[in-house]
């Protein structure tokens, strides 16, 4: 996806492919969370860590390519303010 503002609403919902650079990365116990730079978008990524496998190995810096749920927050204008994708496993970070 090139855009992650474009077709914002018609999208919210679905399960998209996304690939960016990683700006900056926090990892908790549960999650890696990391702001992605897609085109003129930067998002955020929430990605639930899985309890036997590797945490992701990526920085900030990296090309990664996620599959996610796209959620973008809209304001009462009806204005894109936020965008954010989740991931229910890391595997599909590559």
């Amino acid at each position: 996806m090139n855009s992650l503002s474009a077709n914002a609403k018609a999208l919210k919902g679905h399960l998209l492919s996304v690939e960016g650079l990683v700006d900056h990365l926090l990892e908790d116990p549960t999650h890696v969370t990391f702001s992605v730079l897609v085109g003129d978008n930067s998002a955020n990524a929430y990605v639930l860590k899985g309890t036997n496998g590797p945490p992701p190995a990526f920085k900030p810096g990296d090309f990664v390519r996620i599959k996610c749920v796209y959620s973008p927050q809209f304001d009462r204008s009806g204005n894109v303010n936020d965008l954010s994708c989740s991931s229910a496993n890391s595997r599909i970070l590559k």
